[in-house]
């Protein structure tokens, strides 16, 4: 009898041990868009908000068998746009509206990173007194803005989970690099690094149609 025992034992050790494990959580593109809210710091320490969607334009998931698992990895591309207002201190305040193009990988964990590129218009709201130079010499003309073409690049990672109601959620970390044009040929430039959470609630806006490319390689 202990010979039986220990026997099946060893089967069922050596059966759990061949068995291959699989990494594939549960992942979809939402029927509404998914909506992100961040803080958003210009040069990390000037405090601001940004808020925006996300529309997916092409999905690639592709499965992979090896010789003890099974992994999923989901690439997505996105359009995602938003607009973000932050504020310096006695300096001024800037609004930035732009639209993002995504290019997005999700682990077979769901861990998430994403690399973009976007354009945009940015306006900076001068604070206080602003002097103009002028032929005559120096001039005050109060308070005052301006315009810039903003084009940028980012980097972001974060983690997917699901919350309740099966409510996907990512938490997520990016930094970006602006570029500022003016039509004075003047040109800015400067980083901003965001803290913030995107959600695939219930209600919004339509998702609407997508390409998707599924791949599966498995025996």
């Amino acid at each position: 009898m202990k010979k039986l025992i220990v026997l099946m034992l060893v089967f069922n050790i050596c059966n759990a041990y061949s068995q291959k494990k699989e990494f594939n959580r549960d992942f979809s593109i939402p029927e509404k868009t998914p909506f992100s809210l961040s803080y958003f710091g210009n040069i990390g320490i000037n405090p601001g908000i940004k808020a925006g969607f996300e529309y997916s334009l092409y999905l690639k998931e592709k499965t992979k068998e090896k010789k003890r698992k099974i992994k999923t990895i989901r690439k997505n591309l996105i359009l995602a746009p938003s607009i973000s207002f932050y504020s310096h201190k006695n300096s001024h305040k800037g609004l930035l509206i732009n639209g993002d193009l995504i290019w997005r990988r999700y682990t077979k964990r769901l861990y998430i990173s994403d690399i973009s590129i976007g354009l945009g218009y940015f306006r900076k709201f001068n604070s206080g007194i602003t002097y103009e130079v002028t032929p005559s010499g120096v001039e005050e003309i109060g308070s005052s803005s301006r315009g810039y073409f903003s084009p940028s690049l980012g980097y972001s990672f974060g983690k997917r989970f699901t919350l309740k109601e099966s409510i996907p959620t990512d938490i997520f970390l990016r930094s970006t690099y602006h570029i500022y044009l003016n039509q004075s040929a003047s040109i800015g430039n400067d980083m901003s690094i965001e803290l913030g959470i995107r959600m695939s609630l219930p209600f919004g806006i339509n998702q609407g149609k997508f390409i998707e490319k599924i791949k599966n390689k498995t025996k």
